[in-house]
């Protein structure tokens, strides 16, 4: 693609479809040309929007702006005012022009993450009372044998397959 060429496509957009595979050979060649990555997502958008689905995300990465280019996909008009803005106008500084002039600007609220208090405590105190195998072990050398009975008996519960070893552990500590 030649430079003129390029200059051309910036020139009249419309002409963006026809040059769709261009731009990808373009983009492929200078990975970090932003305009190319614009112009090529466009072109897709116009031609084969399943490529264009499965491209965006790798165009998202190499364009500056990502609200730039959701712009220049959705809302053109916006996207020409904000890269086009008009010459020689005085700046109004009224309040129906600032309202106007925030509208254009697109803002974005970011949702807030409400935080919710909960106590943890009890689940802890679950997690504790399950127990495991170690810690039964643990107690048991401790002479702590009825905490150590205990948890043989609730990981029986939590692990049947495993309920003769565990029998036999308490047993075993019965007997001590």
């Amino acid at each position: 693609m030649t430079k003129e060429y390029f200059v051309e496509l910036l020139r009249h957009p419309e002409k963006i479809a026809e040059a769709a595979d261009d731009l990808g050979v373009l983009v492929g060649q200078f990975p970090y040309f932003h305009t190319g990555y614009m112009l090529y997502i466009k072109g897709l958008q116009q031609t084969d929007g399943k490529k264009m689905e499965q491209q965006l995300g790798t165009v998202a990465i190499n364009v500056r702006d990502r609200v730039l280019l959701y712009d220049y996909l959705h809302a053109p008009e916006i996207f020409h005012q904000k890269i086009f803005p008009k010459k020689n106008a005085k700046r109004e500084t009224s309040p129906e022009a600032l309202i106007d002039a925030f509208i254009l600007s697109n803002p974005k609220i970011a949702p807030s993450e409400t935080v919710h208090e909960v106590d943890l405590s009890d689940s802890m105190q679950d997690i504790i009372d399950i127990g495991t195998e170690s810690l039964a072990d643990i107690y048991a050398n401790q002479g702590e044998k009825n905490k150590a009975i205990e948890i043989y008996e609730r990981l029986i519960l939590k692990y049947p397959e495993k309920n003769i070893y565990f029998a036999a552990q308490i047993k075993r500590l019965k007997n001590k």
